[in-house]
C-alpha cells in the first residue's frame, strides 16, 4: 500500500486487475483524500472512525453517514425507520431500500458498472419503450401500471401515484391511520414491487410473459404470509384476506 522513502510516505497501490473507468475515478477521490493525511514513524498506529465523534465505529453511525445526515440522530428520514418495521422478511426490506436508492440491478445500473455486454440495450424489458430504471420499471412502465392499478382495485379504489418510489411508499398509506393500519398496508406496497421485480425476471431468465392475475395472487399470498406471521392483531384467513383486504387494514 506504501512505503517510506528518504523519510517520506509514498502511497504505492496495487490491483488484481485493470480498473475501469468508473473505479479510476474512486481511485483519484481516494488519492485526494489521502493527501491531507500524513503517517508519523514515531506512532502506533490505529483506527479511527470519522463519521462518529467518539471515533469509534457502529451500525448507526454508519448508516446516518451513508444518508448523508452527520452523526446527528434526530436526522434519520423518517420513510426509512418506517421501512424497516414493516412485517416483511429482512432481504425484501433490503431490496427495497435499495430502490428507494435506486440501486437495484436495474439495466442502467448494470451498463453505468459496464456489466452488460456492449452494445448494451437499457430499455425495459417489460415494455421496450423507456430505459429500465428502477422508478420506470416499478412505477411507470405499462407492465407495472397495470399490476398497481389490479392491486387497487382488489382494495375496491381507484387513484394517481408518483413515479418516486419514496414518495409513492408514503402515499400508499392515509395519514390518519394507525401505525399497525400503515404497516400493514405499507407490507402490501412491498409486496407489489417485490412481486414486479420477480415477474421481470422471470420474463428475462425464464422467458415466462407477464401474467397480472398470477403476479396479484403472489401479492395477495405473499402479503397474508407476512402480515399474519409478523403483525400483531391480524387473525384474518388468506380468503377473508383476499375478499376483503381494505377492511382487514383498516380494523387493525
Amino acid at each position: 500500500m506504501g512505503f517510506w522513502l528518504n523519510g517520506a510516505w509514498i502511497w504505492n497501490f496495487t490491483w488484481r486487475r485493470a480498473l475501469r473507468e468508473w473505479e479510476l475515478d474512486l481511485l483519484n477521490h481516494l488519492r485526494s483524500t489521502l493527501q491531507s493525511f500524513v503517517p508519523s514513524l514515531n506512532d502506533a498506529d490505529s483506527w479511527l472512525w470519522l463519521a462518529s465523534p467518539e471515533g469509534k465505529y457502529t451500525v448507526q453511525s454508519a448508516y446516518l453517514s451513508l444518508q448523508d445526515h452527520g452523526t446527528d440522530l434526530n436526522l434519520i428520514d423518517d420513510t426509512f425507520k418506517n421501512l424497516w418495521n414493516v412485517p416483511a422478511p429482512s432481504n425484501v426490506l433490503a431490496f427495497t431500500w435499495k430502490v428507494f436508492h435506486d440501486r437495484i440491478q436495474t439495466r442502467v445500473n448494470l451498463s453505468k458498472r459496464q456489466a452488460l455486454p456492449l452494445p448494451a440495450d437499457v430499455r425495459c424489458p417489460m415494455c421496450l419503450l423507456h430505459e429500465e430504471t428502477s422508478m420506470n420499471l416499478l412505477f411507470s412502465c405499462p407492465a407495472a401500471w397495470n399490476i398497481w392499478m389490479a392491486c387497487y382495485k382488489w382494495f375496491g379504489f381507484t387513484t394517481v401515484l408518483p413515479n418516486n418510489g419514496k414518495e409513492h411508499f408514503l402515499q400508499h398509506v392515509q395519514p390518519w391511520w394507525s401505525k399497525s393500519q400503515k404497516l400493514g398496508a405499507w407490507a402490501v406496497w412491498i409486496a407489489v414491487i417485490w412481486g414486479i421485480w420477480n415477474s421481470r425476471n422471470n420474463y428475462i431468465f425464464n422467458n415466462v410473459p407477464l401474467n397480472v392475475d398470477k403476479v396479484i395472487d403472489g401479492i395477495q399470498f405473499k402479503s397474508w404470509s407476512w402480515l399474519r406471521g409478523k403483525l400483531k392483531g391480524f387473525s384474518y384467513t388468506v380468503y377473508e384476506w383476499q375478499a376483503q383486504p381494505f377492511i382487514a387494514i383498516t380494523s387493525l
